[in-house]
């Protein structure tokens, strides 16, 4: 199996104030690691196994926003789909780019 450039991705997620919370300047920001070396990404299995893993940790990463309101669950729901965005471009391999985006594999 090749080496990858990326040996980890480092999802980043941003929580700033929502329109239901209170304003705050405060910014949160966390990382979570995501080793995919062992996986071969230009298979859909290769693909579709990062692509959970990158879900599994954009949600560890982001579950700390959580709340009983609406306006938290809005806050965690965005933080994850910026967060999975945001390593699928950085991962930057086609499969895993067809399959976040909905498309057909080659």
């Amino acid at each position: 199996m090749k080496k990858f450039a990326i040996a980890a991705v480092a999802l980043t997620t941003l929580a700033s104030s929502l329109a239901f919370a209170t304003p705050t300047t405060d910014v949160v920001t966390k990382s979570v690691s995501v080793k995919f070396a062992d996986l071969n990404t230009a298979t859909p299995d290769g693909a579709k196994a990062l692509y959970s893993r990158l879900q599994n940790a954009a949600w560890r990463a982001c579950r700390d926003l959580s709340g009983s309101n609406a306006g938290a669950r809005f806050g965690v729901s965005t933080c994850i789909r910026d967060a999975v965005n945001a390593a699928v471009k950085v991962v930057n391999k086609p499969a895993l780019t067809a399959l976040h985006e909905g498309g057909a594999f080659d």
